[in-house]
C-alpha cells in the first residue's frame, strides 16, 4: 500500500461507533487496571503531572536534550550541504525558498525535538499506546542483551536487532488498514532532512508499542549503545534528504541509499510497496521488497495531495477521519 484510497469526508456513523465503543471499552480497562495508582495521583497532582511528563518523554525535555536532537540534524544537514552544494541543499528548501510541504516538515522536527509531537501522541492516543506498552514491559522480561557476556557483541547485536524492528513496523504502516496515518509522512512533495520528522501524532503511538514489545525483549540498552544510536539518527535525517549518491558497494550489499529511500516515497504505482529499510538493506534484498532505484529525477507524494493544502493541525485530524473511514 502506498496512496490515499479515495474516501468521502463523511464518516459512516457505523464505524464511528465501533471505534468509539473500542476506545471507551480500552480507556476503561485502562482505569480499571490503574485505579490504585490513580487515586493516589489525583490526589497528588504533582506527581500525576510528573508521571505524564514521563509517559510522554516530556521529562527528557532539556537543554542537553534539544543539544543531541539539534546535532543529529545539523550533521545530516552539512553532509547534504557539502554534497549537493547550496542550490539543492535542504538548507535552501527549508530556510530560503520554503514551499507548503517543507514548512509542514519544519514544523513536525520542532515537535520532535520539543518532545512536543509524543506529548501530544500521547494525548490523542488517550494513553492507550502507554497502556499497553507498560503491560508488555511488565509481563515480557527476556532481557537478551544481560544474558549475552561479550561486551563488543552487545551493541552489534542491539543494533541489527532494532533495524529489523524498524523495517518491520514501517513495513506494517503500509497495511491498509494503517496506511492513511503513515500516508501523512509520504505527503512530502520534495525531500528534506527534516522529512525524517514528518508524521502523523497517532502512528507516533503505534511505533511506542512496537518499541515496547522491542525493549521488554532485549531489555534496558546500555551506555555504550547511544553512540551507535546517535549514529542510527543520523543517517536517518540523511535518509530523507536529496542526496543522489547510491554509494557504491556499500549501498548495493550494506545500506539504504537515499536514492533508495527516495523510490519508496515515489508516486509511480510501480515503485509501491518497496525499500522498508531505513538503514541495512538486508531486510529488503531478503524479503523480496527490494528495488535497485533508477537514474533522474522522479516525483515524489501521494496522488491526493489534500495535505499539503491544509495546516499541520486541520491536517491531522483529516488524516484521522479517512483513518476511521478505511478500517
Amino acid at each position: 500500500m502506498n496512496q490515499t484510497v479515495p474516501i468521502s469526508k463523511k464518516i459512516s456513523t457505523k464505524k464511528l461507533t465501533i471505534f468509539a465503543g473500542v476506545v471507551c471499552i480500552t480507556v476503561i480497562l485502562l482505569v480499571y487496571y490503574y485505579r490504585i495508582k490513580l487515586g493516589l495521583l489525583l490526589s497528588n497532582p504533582a506527581a500525576f503531572w510528573k508521571l505524564f511528563l514521563n509517559a510522554s518523554e516530556l521529562s527528557d525535555f532539556s537543554f542537553w536534550a534539544i543539544m543531541v536532537s539539534v546535532a543529529t540534524c545539523v550533521a545530516a544537514l552539512l553532509i547534504d550541504f557539502f554534497t549537493l552544494g547550496w542550490k539543492n541543499s535542504s538548507l535552501r528548501k527549508i530556510f530560503v525558498r520554503p514551499t507548503t510541504s517543507s514548512k509542514i516538515d519544519s514544523f513536525c522536527f520542532f515537535l520532535s525535538v520539543s518532545r512536543l509531537h509524543q506529548a501530544l501522541g500521547l494525548c490523542v492516543s488517550l494513553g492507550v499506546a502507554y497502556f499497553l506498552s507498560s503491560l508488555l514491559m511488565k509481563f515480557i522480561k527476556f532481557n537478551l542483551l544481560g544474558s549475552i557476556q561479550i561486551p563488543w557483541v552487545q551493541p552489534i547485536l542491539f543494533f541489527v536487532l532494532l533495524d529489523i524492528k524498524h523495517y518491520l513496523e514501517h513495513r506494517f504502516m503500509h497495511n491498509r488498514k494503517f496506511w492513511e496515518l503513515h500516508s501523512f509522512h509520504h505527503s512530502a512533495t520534495e525531500m528534506t532532512v527534516f522529512t525524517n520528522a514528518r508524521g502523523h501524532l497517532l502512528e507516533a503511538s503505534v511505533y511506542a508499542f512496537f518499541t515496547a514489545i522491542f525493549f521488554a525483549v532485549m531489555g534496558s540498552p546500555l551506555h555504550q549503545i547511544f553512540l551507535v544510536y546517535f549514529f542510527r539518527e543520523v543517517y536517518a535525517y540523511l535518509l530523507h534528504s536529496d542526496v543522489k549518491s547510491k554509494l557504491g558497494w556499500v549501498g548495493r550489499w550494506i545500506l539504504i541509499s537515499p536514492p533508495a529511500h527516495k523510490l519508496h516515497h515515489s508516486i509511480n504505482p510501480e515503485d509501491y510497496g518497496r525499500n522498508f529499510g531505513t538503514f541495512f538493506i538486508w531486510w529488503d534484498k531478503l524479503l523480496g521488497t527490494y528495488k535497485e532505484p533508477r537514474e533522474g529525477e522522479f516525483k515524489i507524494g501521494l496522488t491526493d495531495d489534500y495535505q499539503n493544502q491544509m495546516n499541520y493541525f486541520k491536517g491531522q485530524w483529516t488524516v484521522f477521519k479517512r483513518w476511521i473511514h478505511s478500517l
